[in-house]
């Protein structure tokens, strides 16, 4: 083989390696833009998801709280039975743990 010929052949042989290397960088590109745009898709969603339960544990420990203070009215009338007055107390004492 002449050397113009394996310099023609190395450069054939270098374009075409170039050129399937740019390919698969596009295909990556690619890959990597669907993927991300998918993950952040996803991560939106799930924050939306994260800020709406946030803002229903908020009501429910505020409603929670308000109910508490309803009940310890009740148990400040006069005609409440003793028995009634610790079993309100008893669910009183239950929400205030759980909320």
């Amino acid at each position: 083989m002449k050397p113009s010929d394996r310099a023609v052949t190395t450069s054939t042989i270098r374009q075409q390696l170039v050129a399937r290397l740019t390919h698969e960088k596009r295909a990556v590109q690619e890959l990597f833009r669907c993927y991300f745009e998918a993950a952040e898709t996803k991560c939106r969603d799930l924050m939306q998801q994260l800020s709406q339960q946030q803002a229903q544990s908020a009501l429910h420990r505020q409603q929670a709280q308000d109910s508490c203070q309803m009940l310890r009215m009740c148990t400040q009338v006069d005609a409440c039975d003793e028995s009634v007055r610790d079993s309100i107390l008893d669910v009183v004492s239950t929400l205030e743990r759980i909320s």
